[in-house]
């Protein structure tokens, strides 16, 4: 629905993709393909890329706030935010630990016998 897209953001200044899905480097895949659509187009709003909802979370009312935000601050800078992934404190917590013992996991395979 590229057409109704294009149409429906003429004249905003920014919008928020929200993708339950992830294109490494990319963003969400749905942010990707209307990047893609808006490219070249006149008055094209700014794009904020945000992964969330993965394995089935659901996204805090808190999270919808702070996207508003970036994307306000994003607009009024006019330079649009790197992708975001959406985690709770606890949740990034969490994956900052499962990173640390990856790596440590990573480098003992490097190791020889």
């Amino acid at each position: 629905p590229a057409r109704a897209l294009a149409e429906r953001l003429t004249g905003r200044r920014g919008a928020a993709v929200i993708d339950q899905n992830l294109s490494p480097g990319k963003g969400g895949v749905l942010f990707t393909e209307l990047a893609a659509t808006l490219c070249g187009r006149p008055h094209a709003p700014l794009l904020a890329s945000f992964v969330g909802g993965l394995g089935g979370r659901d996204i805090a009312p808190e999270e919808f706030f702070e996207m508003i935000e970036v994307v306000e601050e994003a607009a009024r800078r006019g330079e649009p935010p790197p992708p975001r992934l959406l985690y709770t404190g606890e949740e990034l917590r969490e994956m900052r630990k499962l990173q640390t013992l990856a790596q440590v996991e990573r480098n003992g395979l490097g190791e020889g016998p």
